[in-house]
């Protein structure tokens, strides 16, 4: 602000002499050198007063935009800042430089970082016989932060300590080494074990004596505690396990908002029991009211709502999502998720058009096929439901595994409890191939989209000749046991007085 201000007078001050009296222009100053950071060279956009005047700790957090997961975090972040200043934390959020421009001019209570521009890539590339290859982690184009990942540095001056795979892990790893230097261990075996079981607990290949040591370590993450709730519906078929881990979770979860937030996501996509739908709710209002524009807050908040029965709160939060959101991936999230309520029908409308905008804006297509087969099976209207998915296979599902297909989009953690209605008419197709001759190992996946599309009868008796042709294993078992406890649940909740 000096500086703009410093030119503006130095250019009416020359243009108040005569011609001939004029110096020659001074030479701008070059730009202060750009600081070297985890995620590349970058420059100071904002630095709000309550920055620790010694630093001995700093978290990074890069973020790939100001519109999406920073909106879900800027309140909390600015509490975390103010809360460890005293300690010497300096919370630093990097973007691309119209992004930190914009997220710097809401003046937040964490500094603002501008990534410098990379330098523009020569015409001709020298050959090089150096192969680099490229892991691709989530292809589904919904991002990492629609299920609460995000790369964070924590270092000790300028020594890189921990690279952190979620936010979510503050409260456990960072507080500790904030108060207790001894306390921060030299590597995250722990939450590198959650992160990697949560992409095989839907296949019930967890093993329950793995998770009380990951709650031990990591008590107040979201992801831990959800991992416990997963594994108990996906593994063990217990639900009454599942209820005391959600309990705990909801316990442990008190007043950390985004690990509440990613364990009601995890939780409420992994099971269609609704026993904790409006306790959930209860929990999540605060959470919801402290980020407004927060996307994945308010998406999470609004199919708790939904499935809470709550439909005169949830009516508001589909008003507000209309006119905010913005991005592909969440307009898709948004059309799938107002589907999730007792009266579908009265959102098909909305559902569209956001499913509209999602496609026009470049959202993946294979979900927007997803998206709209859902929209049109949960609405009751099959025949356009059978011609989406006609298209589906010529354009985008042609060569696919029917099996796998059908598998993947009902287990995977960003696709669970999202898309079970493609799921299953893949695998009414693959029956309909199949016929008398399927295998065991498709009709394990047959009877779980049976059973997840609420067909829970038909899901035990293909289950129990699946079980069987396997040799009883236990993952067959598991979701053998899962669909009859889910059936007698419900056989005792209809008896129950009202």
């Amino acid at each position: 602000m000096q500086n703009r201000c410093s030119l503006s007078f130095a250019v009416a001050a020359v243009c108040s002499l005569p011609l001939a009296a004029q110096e020659p222009p001074r030479a701008q100053e070059p730009p202060p050198a750009a600081v070297e950071t985890p995620v590349g060279p970058a420059h100071e956009a904002w630095v709000p007063d309550s920055q620790p005047k010694d630093v001995r700790w700093t978290l990074w957090l890069p973020y790939d935009a100001a519109d999406g997961a920073l909106l879900d975090h800027t309140l909390h972040l600015s509490d975390l800042q103010r809360r460890h200043a005293a300690a010497g934390l300096r919370i630093n959020v990097v973007l691309d430089a119209a992004s930190a421009k914009i997220a710097a001019a809401r003046k937040p209570g964490f500094a603002v970082w501008s990534l410098q521009p990379p330098p523009a890539e020569p015409a001709q590339q020298p050959e090089t016989d150096v192969q680099v290859e490229q892991v691709v982690i989530d292809d589904l184009g919904f991002g990492g932060s629609t299920f609460g990942w995000q790369a964070s540095y924590f270092c000790r001056g300028q020594e890189l300590r921990r690279v952190l795979p979620s936010l979510d892990l503050f409260t456990d790893v960072v507080a500790p080494a904030l108060a207790d230097e001894a306390k921060l261990p030299e590597n995250d075996e722990a939450a590198a074990v959650v992160f990697s079981l949560l992409q095989s607990v839907g296949d019930a290949y967890v093993d329950a004596q793995q998770i009380p040591p990951l709650i031990a370590a990591l008590p107040h993450s979201g992801h831990a505690r959800a991992l416990a709730v997963l594994q108990q519906w996906w593994g063990s078929g217990d639900y009454e396990a599942a209820d005391a881990a959600i309990e705990a979770g909801l316990q442990a979860l008190a007043g950390e908002p985004i690990s509440l937030c990613v364990f009601a996501d995890l939780v409420l996509r992994g099971d269609r029991s609704d026993r904790f739908a409006r306790r959930l709710a209860a929990e999540l209002g605060p959470v919801a009211a402290a980020a407004p524009e927060g996307p994945f807050t308010q998406l999470v908040y609004l199919r708790t709502l939904l499935r809470a029965g709550q439909d005169r709160l949830a009516g508001r939060v589909i008003a507000k999502l209309q006119k905010s959101l913005k991005r592909p991936q969440d307009l898709l999230l948004f059309s799938e998720t107002l589907l999730e309520g007792s009266t579908p029908a009265a959102q098909r409308d909305q559902a569209q058009q956001a499913l509209d905008k999602a496609r026009a804006g470049g959202a993946d297509a294979r979900l927007c096929f997803a998206a709209q087969h859902k929209i049109q099976q949960r609405c009751g209207d099959a025949e356009a439901a059978a011609q989406t998915m006609l298209r589906y296979r010529t354009d985008v599902g042609e060569g696919r595994d029917l099996n796998n297909d059908a598998w993947y989009l009902m287990v995977r953690p960003d696709t669970m409890g999202r898309f079970d209605t493609l799921a299953l008419a893949q695998c009414d197709e693959l029956m309909r191939q199949m016929g008398a001759g399927i295998s065991h190992g498709n009709q394990d996946t047959v009877a779980l989209a049976k059973f997840l599309n609420g067909l829970v009868d038909e899901a035990i008796e293909l289950q129990a000749d699946a079980s069987r042709a396997s040799g009883d294993q236990p993952p067959y078992v598991a979701r053998l046991l899962r669909f009859k406890n889910a059936k007698a649940r419900a056989k005792a909740a209809a008896a129950a007085p009202k």
